[in-house]
């Protein structure tokens, strides 16, 4: 410790204040000695007048001043060097918390890149520029700098590979722009195929009960009123083929169908599987009962072609039940209910045929009332082809082999 505090003295004894205070002292001492000699009184004298004594007191004035500068002096150097191992100290911790924050940066899965007000890049991570291709980003002129502060500026990119990119601008309260791109490329697959399983059922790709419902609802409540023909198709003894054959065969038949009413429909018709053995159809913009029949007795038809599956040769055939809707805001409810009696009449008469239930020509339902049940005393409206079946609400007959 001593040898510290020695060589920081003869330090600090060569700085060059303390140099011209420890020459000025010793420029007053010789001028006191030089007065004290003409004088010919010395310290111990006995005869010293009061002008020796104002050169004494003011040479030990002045040396006390000189040791006291040099003390403050000494101090204040010290508290510097304490102060510049403090700011070397913080310079470096700063460096350390820049460098620990370039690489979160670095490893973050998203892109960010900082813009300043004249759209110059100032600071990018390499996760940026492999989103960029492998250049650094450039400014967009969807955000430039000057923008207002009014929210994110999203977009959305789509690369060749079939990546998503996410870009979301937001201008800095400061001045500059912040972006940041995110691939979403396994969110939007996610988002569609929830979609799909929320929209569309998953062995045959139609859409499913609800979106069917949900189409059916716009359509029966669309203004001007637009008609429209409903199908109710129900694969006849579907149950004891998929028990018999198994699932596979079962799905087979499912798929085999779904495709053939898919071929046999216009573009802007809706298919959709309703139930484990039924789909439903709707044909905008059809109103007479005479296309309805003959366009059931196509799709039976159709349906009717043998299907070939595991070795097996199956005859199938299907129960319908159809029915045109003209009148205004017709509830879904009351049109999935009159094809549903429809469809089961054709399957009471046996099967392979199919039921017109009478048009839905009434009043509207009141908002909030529930569904009206179709009348099962009303006569039909058209005569059934072929021989002669009972009259009834819905008249079953033969669909044409």
């Amino acid at each position: 410790m001593a040898l510290i505090v020695f060589r920081r003295s003869i330090g600090y004894a060569l700085k060059p204040h303390f140099l011209f205070g420890t020459l000025f002292t010793a420029v007053i001492w010789v001028a006191i000695g030089g007065q004290l000699t003409r004088l010919g009184a010395y310290p111990g004298g006995t005869d010293i007048s009061l002008r020796v004594a104002i050169l004494w007191a003011g040479g030990f004035a002045m040396t006390a001043l000189v040791i006291g500068l040099a003390a403050i002096g000494l101090q204040h150097q010290t508290w510097l060097r304490r102060r510049h191992r403090r700011l070397r100290e913080l310079a470096r911790r700063r460096q350390q918390r820049g460098l620990l924050l370039t690489r979160a940066i670095d490893a973050l899965p998203h892109g960010i890149a900082v813009f300043d007000p004249k759209g110059c890049i100032v600071a990018h991570n390499s996760r940026m520029a492999e989103l960029e291709g492998g250049k650094p980003p450039q400014p967009r002129p969807a955000a430039p700098a000057s923008h207002s502060n009014e929210g994110d500026d999203r977009r959305q990119l789509s690369l060749p590979d079939g990546t998503v990119i996410e870009m979301a601008t937001r201008v800095l309260p400061g001045g500059g722009v912040i972006r940041t791109a995110a691939d979403v490329t396994e969110v939007r697959r996610a988002e569609r195929r929830m979609h799909e399983i929320a929209n569309f059922d998953q062995i045959t790709r139609l859409a499913n009960w609800g979106r069917f419902r949900e189409a059916l609802d716009i359509l029966s409540r669309n203004e001007p009123p637009v008609p429209f023909g409903v199908m109710l198709i129900d694969i006849d003894a579907f149950k004891a083929l998929n028990d018999h054959y198994g699932t596979s065969v079962g799905d087979r038949v499912l798929r085999t169908t779904a495709e053939r009413l898919r071929r046999s429909v216009r573009q802007h018709d809706l298919i959709a599987r309703t139930g484990p053995d039924e789909f439903s159809v709707v044909l905008i913009g059809l109103s007479s009962r005479a296309v309805l029949e003959a366009r059931a007795e196509q799709l039976a038809a159709v349906l009717r072609t043998p299907v070939f599956s595991g070795g097996v040769t199956l005859q199938i055939t299907v129960s319908i039940g159809a029915m045109t809707a003209t009148a205004p805001n017709m509830r879904a409810e009351t049109i999935m209910n009159a094809i549903g009696l429809a469809r089961d009449q054709a399957r009471r008469s046996g099967g392979d045929c199919c039921c017109l239930a009478a048009p839905l020509e009434g009043a509207p339902s009141k908002p909030g009332a529930p569904p009206s049940q179709p009348s099962a005393p009303s006569v039909a409206t058209f005569k059934p082809r072929g021989p002669t079946a009972e009259t009834a609400d819905m008249i079953a007959y033969p669909v044409q082999r």
